[in-house]
């Protein structure tokens, strides 16, 4: 069984090694010639776009609610992940006024329907070719929405309340 086991591990490092660049050098003499190998990997880029910010203004006891368009680009129009991340205490999606905080909902709309974000938790979506403005042919759209509820609003102390959405976008 080890005998089996070790011959396995030789013919894979054996398949593994002819498959692999080496650079060899040159021996001393009138002339030496040596080579390197050369390999380039190409990956898929990915760029989010068209993001505008997003005023919400609400009584107390009002629910409010905003949404800013997106537009995602793909080198491979493969599918991608986004993430989101607040500015609330470890990246939760909170607005804060002084010591006082407000949560609130983030959803994702496209041509397939509506999906909560929940933070840390990547939403996958395909690189399909979207045309809707303003995107630009062959990238993707969606409507990002941001919603505070009415019970929220009716416990939270007036002022304006501030804070950051980070988006990451990252091929799948």
């Amino acid at each position: 069984m080890l005998k089996t086991l070790l011959n396995s591990l030789l013919l894979t490092s054996a398949l593994i090694g002819a498959t692999t660049q080496a650079a060899s050098n040159g021996a001393l003499g009138a002339s030496s010639t040596g080579t390197i190998g050369i390999s380039l990997e190409v990956k898929e880029a990915v760029r989010i776009s068209a993001l505008k910010d997003i005023a919400l203004i609400a009584e107390q006891g009002q629910a409010a609610s905003g949404s800013s368009s997106l537009c995602v680009f793909s080198s491979q129009g493969t599918a991608f992940s986004l993430q989101a991340a607040g500015s609330g205490p470890a990246g939760t999606f909170a607005l804060m006024h002084g010591d006082n905080s407000i949560n609130y909902a983030v959803s994702l709309a496209d041509a397939n329907g509506a999906v909560p974000v929940q933070q840390g938790q990547p939403v996958v979506r395909s690189g399909a070719k979207g045309v809707d403005s303003p995107c630009k042919e062959g990238e993707f759209h969606a409507d990002l929405s941001v919603m505070v509820s009415e019970q929220t609003t009716m416990a939270a102390a007036a002022g304006i309340y501030t804070g950051t959405l980070t988006l990451v976008v990252v091929p799948n």
